[in-house]
Formats: C-alpha cells, sequence, structure tokens
C-alpha cells in the first residue's frame, strides 16, 4: 500500500517526503551519537572518581584530588566528585579550597546532610563560628543521625566556650546516639571531650578508651585522654598518650601544646616556652 501510495503522489511531494524519512533517520542517528557519547562520558567520569576514591583511601590526597577535577571537567555537576575532593583538600589542610568545594557540593544537592555537616567542620575549624553554627544547626535538623555534624557541633561548643547548659544539652544527644548501634570513634570522642568538659572525667576516659578501642590513631581521644591525665596529676600517662599522638600528627598544635604542659609539670619551663613560641600564631601565615 506503501509503494502503491506513495507512485500516486506528485514528483515534488514524492521528494519532500523522501527528505522528511531522511532528516528524521539523522535526527535519530546523532541523538544516538549524542547518547552514546553521553554514556562514554559518565562512565569515565565514574572511573576516575573511583581511581581518586582508591588514592584517598591510601591517604594519597593530591592523586585523589587530581582524579576528582578530572572526573569534574566530564560532568561538572557531579556532587560526590565534589564533596570527596573538599574531604580531601581537608586532609591536606587547605581549607580555603575545601569550602569552595563543600558549598559547590551544596549548590547540587540542596540540604545534603552531609556536605552541611563538612562545610560546618572546616568554618569551625577556620572560626568561622556563626556560620558554622548555623549549618550544623541545618544538618542535624536535615538528619538526626548525622554523626559527622555532632562531632563539629562538639568542637564548635568548645572553642566558644558554651555555657554548661549548652554543653550539657549536647552530651545528652550525643550520650543517647552512642547508645545505638555502631557508633564510631568521633562520636565516643567527642562525648568523652564534653564529658571532661563538664567535668565528669570518670565517664570521659571511659568513652576515650572506647573511642581509642575502635580506632587507636583518633587524635580526639588520644588529645582529651592526655588532657584528663594532666588535671589528674598523672603526667606519665599524659606523656604516654601524647606520644601516640606525635606519632600519628608530628605538627599537631594541639599535640605541642599538651607536650609543653608536660614539660611545665616536669620543671622544663625553657623548653616549654621554646615549643609554645614554634606554634604558629593565628593569622601569621
Amino acid at each position: 500500500m506503501i509503494s502503491v501510495f506513495s507512485e500516486q503522489l506528485p514528483r515534488t511531494a514524492r521528494h519532500l517526503a523522501f527528505l522528511c524519512v531522511v532528516l528524521l533517520s539523522l535526527t535519530a542517528f546523532e541523538t544516538n551519537i549524542l547518547c552514546q557519547d553521553e554514556d562514554d562520558r559518565s562512565g569515565e567520569a565514574v572511573a576516575l572518581f573511583n581511581k581518586g576514591q582508591d588514592a584517598h583511601e591510601k591517604g594519597e590526597f593530591g592523586t585523589a584530588i587530581e582524579n576528582y577535577e578530572k572526573a569534574l571537567k566530564l560532568i561538572p555537576d557531579f556532587p560526590e566528585a565534589e564533596l570527596q575532593r573538599g574531604n580531601a583538600y581537608q586532609s591536606l589542610g587547605k581549607l580555603d579550597e575545601a569550602e569552595s568545594a563543600f558549598r559547590r557540593a551544596l549548590e547540587l544537592r540542596e540540604d545534603w546532610s552531609l556536605a552541611l555537616a563538612n562545610l560546618g567542620s572546616v568554618l569551625v575549624r577556620k572560626n568561622n563560628f556563626a556560620e558554622a553554627d548555623k549549618i550544623l544547626i541545618r544538618a542535624i535538623e536535615t538528619d538526626e543521625l548525622n554523626f559527622p555534624a555532632y562531632v563539629a557541633m562538639t568542637e564548635l561548643r568548645l572553642k566558644t566556650k558554651a555555657p554548661t547548659a549548652v554543653l550539657n544539652s549536647l552530651l545528652v544527644k550525643i550520650r543517647a546516639l552512642t547508645a545505638k548501634a555502631n557508633p564510631t570513634a568521633s562520636m565516643w570522642a567527642s562525648r568523652a571531650a564534653l564529658e571532661s568538659a563538664i567535668g565528669d572525667r570518670k565517664n570521659a576516659k571511659a568513652s576515650a578508651a572506647k573511642a581509642l578501642e575502635l580506632d587507636p590513631k583518633y587524635q580526639f581521644a588520644l588529645s582529651t585522654s592526655a588532657d584528663i591525665a594532666l588535671f589528674e596529676n598523672d603526667p606519665s600517662a599524659a606523656d604516654m598518650f601524647v606520644k601516640r599522638l606525635e606519632t600519628v600528627a608530628p605538627q599537631s598544635e594541639t599535640a605541642k601544646a599538651l607536650r609543653a604542659r608536660i614539660l611545665i609539670v616536669q620543671g622544663k619551663t625553657d623548653e616549654a616556652r621554646t615549643l609554645l613560641n614554634s606554634i604558629p600564631k593565628p593569622g601569621s601565615s
């Protein structure tokens, strides 16, 4: 029927019909090519992201960043790559770059609780406390089981010397979360730091010990344990924890400050002064 019908069409009409068929075929062909190109870019971007993850897990943060950024060149709207790029920059101490990456991740995925927590953590480290408070409250409201947000909020409350009532309120929430299955080392360490801050050092020691059972190199738990030992006038125990901290993070300002306190207890005030003077002052770089 089609061939008979087409023969009855005028020559011009038959020509136009033929062109329409050709154009439709070409459009479908081009669409297939575009879809194939899109799939190829996506596959390559994911492969680069996975390479970045592998390097990240090995502590090769520079290599990880290179792969994340290559993935982002292929797919600019790749929130997971932005998040991990920010994490890698944060591990390198490049807080401005980390902040930028986390903000971009939130542009791509609004109210992403993990990106909110990580941005809040960076802002705390940069002493941008007012914005950090808003971001972390939002992170916890978005996900009440957001462990990284609670850890960053603990650091924020301790850094800003929050009133005891505020510390107690946060501690109640963290104690409830650590009573659930599989709490992280960071949550136990945060609990220990809050307990120590309100004077409950017996429970603080137990919480810090649980954190170190989960992660023997966890810096916050090591520093809290050393701080408690010094408060209890046990420089020998404090020295043990500080040595472990110095092994994990030899340039840590916290480790240097704790070591200086031990030196003072030992009567080595000149050495303590020299060590404290080696800690960079805020804004000096």
